[in-house]
């Protein structure tokens, strides 16, 4: 297959043609361009191949594995930083191994680690099914009460060799000893209402005949805290007006802070918004709410519609993704929800902020306290925050849709 790459540098087209595997390179190369990599990105990926064939000395079409893959990401970095005396970022660590991967899999020659199987056989996939289809939880729960259950069930399997035979004594003693004293008490909390969850659906199922769910006790926490978990506002304004520049990272994370601070929206709910849920005719944004699937429309506030505005005419590339937040390297897809919690955060941090939530949850909690702060009632700002439970902020009524309005028509835009 003829090839004619356009290196800037001769050196760099040279040793393209000149190290080993050029037809497989160029197949792969190719494929990349039809799928939309933009060229300046193919170009960096195949100068990154030349690389991973020489430390995973790569002579014939023999398999690797992800582990040969990650010592031969090592040693790359460690000869960069020997030769050139330079850390390397942990961005180029990854494009490294990613690129390595990602060819490896293209040409059917990588082995694949497998997975480590989990305690009590199929007991926990059964169950995170259960929970994600059954239920319908979100993303984000399902996560946290994976996570939560397997630890416990890999203490348990250590002790307890059936399943059937745990007991709430086992329970209490693994929260006694390896919950209590080494994480926070919403940690804590977080573990017992997962456990407890996980053990109905096991009675449930007659995994078990010991009466345990009823037996979790979940620790209570004070709902009023004195000291404000979020950025205070004026350290949430420095963020918004540091994301102030013409790159596309500053267009895409003025909006995206915006919608985390004005409208209080959970990550997940700015990563499901779509370019249609803007009627710009009626100045309105329908927001999808992440936690009991219904929805909301709000008046869309004047700064968030200029930055969304910029973004979709300066920042937005063109793409035939829906979503209103794109990824800025193709193939161009939906903005994925760590990569905000990871955004916010560094941006925090470049202004050196400090909060006990300095991502996302941080500025939402921002708003409801600024909100509270301006006199708006708790019904309202439970209300306009989406909340499942009323219960989450106090005792209230449901408020009127008018409350609703002037709750969400409230300009927290220019604030100090």
């Amino acid at each position: 297959m003829s090839y004619n790459y356009p290196f800037r540098q001769r050196a760099h087209r040279e040793r393209h043609l000149a190290a080993p595997f050029l037809e497989e390179r160029n197949e792969y190369l190719n494929h990349l361009l039809q799928r939309g990599t933009s060229v300046p990105r193919v170009q960096s990926i195949s100068r990154t191949l030349l690389s991973v064939i020489h430390f995973l000395r790569l002579d014939t079409d023999s398999a690797v594995t992800v582990h040969a893959i990650d010592d031969a990401t090592k040693q790359w970095k460690e000869s960069i930083e020997k030769s050139a005396k330079r850390k390397v970022s942990s961005v180029s660590f990854d494009d490294f191994r990613r690129a390595a991967i990602n060819w490896m899999q293209y040409r059917n020659l990588l082995i694949e680690t497998p997975k480590p199987s989990t305690p009590y056989g199929d007991l926990l996939p059964n169950y995170i099914f259960h929970i994600k289809v059954t239920r319908g939880m979100t993303a984000g729960s399902v996560k946290n009460y994976y996570h939560r259950v397997l630890w416990f069930l890999r203490w348990a399997e250590a002790r307890r060799e059936v399943f059937a035979d745990i007991t709430l004594q086992d329970v209490e003693q693994y929260i006694a000893e390896d919950c209590v004293p080494k994480v926070k008490l919403r940690t804590v909390v977080s573990c017992c209402g997962a456990l407890r969850t996980f053990f109905r659906y096991a009675e449930r199922e007659g995994l078990t005949a010991n009466r345990i769910a009823t037996g979790i006790i979940v620790p209570s926490v004070p709902r009023y805290d004195p000291n404000p978990r979020g950025p205070r506002w004026r350290e949430v304004r420095m963020m918004i007006s540091a994301a102030s520049g013409e790159k596309s990272t500053d267009l895409r994370a003025r909006a995206i802070l915006l919608l985390l601070s004005v409208y209080g929206l959970r990550s997940s709910e700015v990563t499901r918004l779509s370019v249609d849920d803007i009627d710009w005719f009626d100045e309105s944004i329908l927001i999808r709410r992440a936690k009991h699937g219904g929805s909301q429309r709000f008046p869309l506030q004047y700064e968030v519609g200029d930055a969304i505005l910029r973004y979709l005419r300066q920042g937005r590339p063109a793409c035939e993704c829906r979503s209103l937040f794109v990824t800025v390297h193709t193939p161009f897809r939906a903005i994925p929800v760590g990569a905000l919690l990871t955004m916010v955060r560094r941006r925090a941090a470049a202004l050196g902020i400090k909060s006990p939530q300095p991502g996302p949850r941080g500025l939402r909690h921002s708003c409801a306290t600024q909100l509270l702060h301006k006199g708006h009632s708790l019904a309202e700002i439970s209300d306009f925050l989406g909340h499942r439970n009323p219960m989450t902020v106090s005792v209230y009524a449901k408020s009127s849709s008018v409350a609703l309005r002037k709750v969400a028509a409230f300009s927290l835009g220019g604030l100090r």
